[in-house]
């Protein structure tokens, strides 16, 4: 029963930072940037703020910018989740 649990939490968390990847690596396209869909580097990431602050509409610079720390805060979120759930398992 507990064997499944860092499954799940793997697999939710997992897939919002997929999506949340792909929408960001999506709208770096449509704006003209170089990407790669294989290879996740910080320069995508230090791209994509660029691309916030060059934004002058508000409500797109806004959802840009939930998107950019979604990723972000995802990373120690899931971290220290997982360390949580290995701890209670043994």
């Amino acid at each position: 029963m507990m064997l499944i649990v860092p499954f799940i939490y793997l697999l939710i968390f997992g897939v919002i930072g997929m999506i949340l990847w792909f929408k960001m690596l999506g709208i770096m396209e449509k704006k003209g940037g170089s990407v790669s869909y294989l290879w996740n580097t910080p320069k995508q990431w230090m791209d994509f703020y660029k691309l916030i602050k060059e934004e002058e509409n508000s409500g797109k610079k806004r959802a840009y910018q939930y998107i950019l720390w979604g990723q972000i805060l995802l990373i120690p979120v899931y971290i220290i989740g997982m360390l949580v759930i290995i701890s209670l398992t043994i």
